[in-house]
């Protein structure tokens, strides 16, 4: 359903074509209300790998600079002292009047720790930015434990560039949309190589998935049951490992082609609450990430907001009321939430092999001990 039916009905209930709420502040109210829905119940989540040594599309030498780039999330390579900013450790203690010591090689991107010592830089890495928050982070998948910086400072170890496997992450103190692990993986790891068909080498991410190889066995099936595979991958299967899709947030089916392709072995498995990424609206858009039968809960957020709005039309007794038809798809949207890890946590356990007698049977903590028959 487009925005352009949402508005239509608020000026129908509003008995105004746009003389005292004009449509653009109503299309503004419809776009926070969706936002505010998402972020307060935090329901709608997504899974995202993220390559270790970490990986930035920009590398940047001063924070101003990320003004310029976009909307992406940039790498600050250089150092900060009270004289400014370097490259070089040495460099700060020139600056700052310390005799220079001998300090680590320069780099520019993280994983280019893999060819020298590691600096004093934590390893941080950069979530998407329709991200709202981390739920749940993994490494290779097994689950880390969220911690605050000042409990890492109680080490009193420089944690930022310990080597060895992550156990920790926590948000650090870099800039927006960042977090930190501890301990710190040194290792060039590569999840999926994209090779070109005629040089055998490395090629941007462009065109079509063609082939798949590696240490795993492959094979493809073809739906027609044509013996010549032609076209391009509809599908991936295993009986050992799942694969999900990920597509634009606009769209409610996975279509198109596949453009990238990763795995959680030895890289991190980011679990995170999404909040669409809508910076300009138009009427022929749809509201992302939310099911057509919320969509009037979006719309009764706008009206309270028109309602409240101080100068003519304002009318608290019917913002109010609007204010509280908003607050039940808030609450409907969390226990659909609830729901869904309810049906989790007693699920039943797969079967074991053996002899070995089977795990008891799980059961919620409100069910009576005693049944009424």
């Amino acid at each position: 359903m487009t925005i352009q039916i949402e508005l239509d009905r608020i000026q129908r209930q509003l008995q105004d074509e746009g003389s005292i709420w004009p449509r653009a502040e109503l299309l503004d109210w419809l776009r926070d209300g969706s936002l505010h829905l998402l972020a307060e119940t935090s329901a709608t989540r997504r899974f995202t790998i993220l390559e270790v040594p970490p990986r930035f599309a920009w590398s940047i030498t001063f924070p101003w600079e990320a003004a310029f780039i976009g909307d992406s999330t940039p790498h600050v390579w250089a150092h900060q002292g009270v004289g400014g900013w370097a490259g070089n450790q040495w460099e700060l203690e020139l600056l700052e009047g310390i005799t220079p010591t001998a300090s680590g090689i320069l780099t520019t991107q993280p994983w280019e720790r893999t060819f020298e010592n590691p600096t004093q830089q934590p390893f941080r890495f950069g979530v998407p930015r329709d991200a709202e928050r981390i739920v749940r982070l993994w490494y290779n998948n097994r689950l880390l434990v969220p911690l605050s910086v000042r409990a890492l400072d109680g080490l009193e170890t420089t944690w930022y560039s310990l080597e060895g496997l992550p156990v920790a992450w926590t948000t650090g103190v870099g800039p927006h949309r960042t977090f930190e692990v501890y301990e710190i993986v040194t290792n060039y790891e590569a999840n999926y190589r994209y090779t070109d068909a005629v040089t055998n080498e490395g090629n941007p991410l462009h065109g079509t998935l063609r082939r798949l190889s590696g240490d795993r066995t492959y094979a493809w099936e073809s739906a027609s049951g044509d013996t010549v595979p032609y076209g391009i991958a509809r599908r991936l299967s295993s009986p050992d490992r799942q694969y999900l899709p990920r597509w634009g947030e606009t769209d409610r089916n996975p279509v198109g082609r596949a453009g990238w392709i990763a795995g959680s072995q030895d890289a991190l498995l980011l679990l995170e609450a999404v909040i669409p990424d809508q910076g300009t609206l138009l009427e022929a858009d749809e509201l992302a990430l939310l099911p057509p039968q919320l969509a009037k809960y979006c719309r009764y957020y706008a009206l309270f907001r028109a309602y409240n709005r101080q100068g003519e039309g304002y009318h608290p007794l019917l913002a109010a009321w609007y204010e509280q038809r908003y607050m039940r798809g808030v609450v409907l949207l969390r226990k659909l939430h609830q729901l869904a890890m309810h049906d989790r946590q007693v699920a039943r356990q797969p079967v074991q092999s053996g002899r070995r007698r089977p795990p008891r049977v799980r059961l919620p903590s409100n069910y009576p001990a005693v049944l009424p028959w």
